[in-house]
């Protein structure tokens, strides 16, 4: 018999005002009940347009709190201090509760070691399950999977879309941790696995419940229902699994439902398709589970690597390497070939120039050979400018530069707007400083370029670049994971085409470089490798060079 003096607060979160449809069936499935909850709270980030938004469209039955910062875990920590239930429930608010979901959830709580409790998440398809979707990865969209047991048992940690807790669980080891979990649409997890692991090692006895008789169905768009997001939605849960194990102890035991999990995948999943492997939906199930498995080490691994970097959010530019400084000959293939391509934009002849970030001058050489009138080079680094060969030549910082306004023809940035702390800052300053009909000449990595050529940091370690082209594939890793390993950002023209309009820059040319191939060991095979390289600049494959050349101008609205 359930006890009816156990109230239950539900706790329902929402980021976006596209949501609505989802929200109002959520909260309808709320109203149902066969026991009542004594009061329905939808938190919402910090956007006051939002909040107008839904306060406008739900009646006053649901209690509107408005979280301190954005992010899942703020959400849920915002709606566990403004509850006032002896117990507190959560679900997401692309789902509806069975109609009885909570008088299931509260007999749980009969057992006084209950301190948790969880329950069955079915998946609802916007467009039916996909042949190739094997149920054991329905945990990707947010649903119970395959692998789960198949009656009540005690369990590590609930699946966050279908979850409870007491109240007083919270006052004792605290509230979900606000570096981990979903921001917006980035798919991290990890905040109910790091609390409920903090819970069994503060509250000796305690046990977390998972009833498959506690059920909510969970919506699944036909967006999670592509190979694009099992890969992305594996990836980051094995980046989330590896923040966890930086919180604990003893990392091996917090992992032991992961391990339990790959167990059931090797000896049972795996096998059992095998015996069907003459069968379509087996075939496509084995690729699928083994992209996934593949995904979550990768994300793990890199997760790992990333320690240091635990603060959420892209990177500001703090922490970015300064970068090598170019060769003073300007002999070098990478020199020469970039100042082809920018002499074939734009001419230098009788031109005031500026060179920001000119290193130990070999590009302020170059154009100076290239009829330049006066070429002015500047860096921050004072060893680089004592060793330039330049006539003139300053220690600055660009985003502070020594000179009044409109004072050069053309200012170069080859190869510096990834290193910089303050990006928007300094491209504020060469607008500044150049002429009315002055021209920005700018080089930049090119993200869509499958190697990463500056390296990576690993804690406070460096990892160089040594197979001279770069290192394959991390410049296609998702932001979040890059900025935490990265010595300089990357970009795709896009994104600089957004950093222009914002510093009053109109966009003029577009061009892209292959690679130069200068660390090469072998340059005679380099050789061989850039005539084939400059035959593609040519075609529509350009787009995956090395390096983005921009032209641009100072905007005048």
């Amino acid at each position: 018999m359930v006890n009816l003096l156990k109230e239950v607060s539900v706790v329902v979160s929402t980021y976006s005002k596209a949501r609505l449809s989802y929200l109002l069936d959520c909260i309808e499935s709320l109203r149902k009940q066969s026991f009542k909850p004594v009061e329905v709270i939808l938190v919402l980030d910090p956007v006051p347009d939002l909040v107008e938004f839904y306060k406008s469209r739900l009646s006053d039955d649901v209690k509107i709190v408005v979280s301190e910062n954005c992010g899942l875990s703020n959400a849920r920590n915002a709606g566990v201090k403004s509850a006032r239930g002896e117990i507190i429930a959560f679900i997401d608010d692309d789902a509806v509760a069975d109609e009885r979901w909570l008088k299931n959830l509260v007999k749980n709580y009969d057992d006084s070691w209950a301190v948790g409790v969880g329950g069955l998440i079915k998946p609802i398809w916007e467009n039916n399950r996909a042949a190739w979707f094997p149920e054991e990865l329905d945990w990707i969209v947010g649903c119970s999977y395959k692998g789960l047991p198949e009656s009540k048992s005690y369990v590590r940690n609930p699946i966050g879309c279908n979850m409870s807790f007491r109240k007083d669980v919270f006052e004792k080891v605290g509230y979900f941790r606000t570096d981990i979990g979903r921001l917006g649409k980035k798919p991290v997890a990890g905040e109910e696995a790091e609390f409920s692991i903090r819970i069994m090692q503060k509250i000796q006895g305690s046990k977390i419940v998972y009833d498959p008789c506690v059920v909510v169905y969970h919506k699944v768009p036909k967006i999670r229902a592509r190979l694009k997001y099992v890969v992305k939605r594996s990836f980051y849960e094995g980046f989330s699994k590896a923040l966890i194990t930086h919180f604990k102890s003893n990392p091996l035991h917090a992992l032991s439902t992961e391990d339990h999990y790959l167990k059931y995948l090797l000896k049972v999943a795996i096998p059992s398709r095998l015996k069907r492997i003459h069968k379509f939906e087996s075939i496509s199930h084995l690729i699928i589970l083994l992209i996934s498995i593949c995904s979550v080490s990768a994300g793990y691994i890199i997760g790992l690597l990333s320690k240091r970097g635990l603060n959420r959010g892209l990177s500001t530019g703090r922490g970015l390497s300064g970068g090598a400084p170019t060769a003073v000959s300007g002999e070098e293939y990478g020199v020469k070939r970039r100042f082809e391509v920018l002499q074939s934009l734009e001419s230098f002849t009788d031109r005031k120039v500026l060179d920001v970030g000119c290193g130990v001058g070999a590009y302020s050489t170059v154009a100076k050979k290239c009829g330049a009138r006066m070429v002015v080079g500047i860096d921050i680094n004072r060893e680089y400018v004592r060793k330039a060969s330049l006539d003139n030549k300053l220690l600055a910082d660009a985003c502070a530069l020594p000179f009044k306004g409109s004072c050069f023809d053309i200012i170069l940035m080859i190869e510096v707007l990834e290193h910089l702390s303050f990006e928007t800052k300094a491209l504020k300053e060469v607008n500044r400083l150049l002429t009315e009909n002055g021209l920005l000449l700018l080089s930049s990595p090119n993200k869509l370029y499958p190697f990463e050529t500056h390296g990576l940091k690993v804690n406070l370690a460096e990892i160089p670049n040594m197979l001279g082209v770069g290192i394959p594939f991390l410049s296609w890793m998702p932001s979040f994971v890059r900025t935490r390993i990265e010595k300089a950002r990357i970009y795709t023209v896009r994104e600089i085409a957004r950093l222009l309009r914002k510093t009053r820059f109109r966009l003029l040319i577009v061009d892209y470089m292959m690679p130069p191939l200068d660390k090469l060991s072998n340059q005679n095979f380099a050789r061989a490798l850039r005539k084939i390289l400059r035959k593609l600049e040519a075609t529509g494959l350009k787009r995956f060079g090395c390096h983005i050349i921009i032209v641009a101008s100072k905007y005048f609205p």
